[in-house]
């Protein structure tokens, strides 16, 4: 394997990281994410971040925040809550 494809597996197996698209759906999602939320893809795929996000207030905020991160970058601690119920904390990076 080249080196890059072994950065990206590592990335992938290591990194708790997610992609979204322009509307906010998760269109992608690494190894790592998935563990830590104890989802499968298949049940994160084209849905809203906020579906792990328990704290309603906390989810309007995050999808305000998507609207406006278009102009600028943001940057900050956000908690998700895993299948099981645990909550769990990610640095984000808009």
């Amino acid at each position: 394997p080249s080196t890059r494809e072994v950065f990206f597996e590592t990335f992938n197996r290591s990194i708790p990281a997610f992609r979204l698209a322009a509307d906010g759906a998760i269109v992608g999602l690494t190894e790592a994410f998935l563990r830590r939320s104890e989802f499968a893809a298949d049940d994160l795929h084209g849905r809203s971040l906020t579906v792990l996000m328990s704290d309603r207030s906390q989810a309007e905020h995050f999808t305000a925040l998507l609207k406006i991160t278009h102009m600028q970058d943001w940057k900050g601690e956000v908690s998700f809550t895993s299948r099981s119920g645990k909550k769990f904390w990610l640095d984000l990076t808009i």
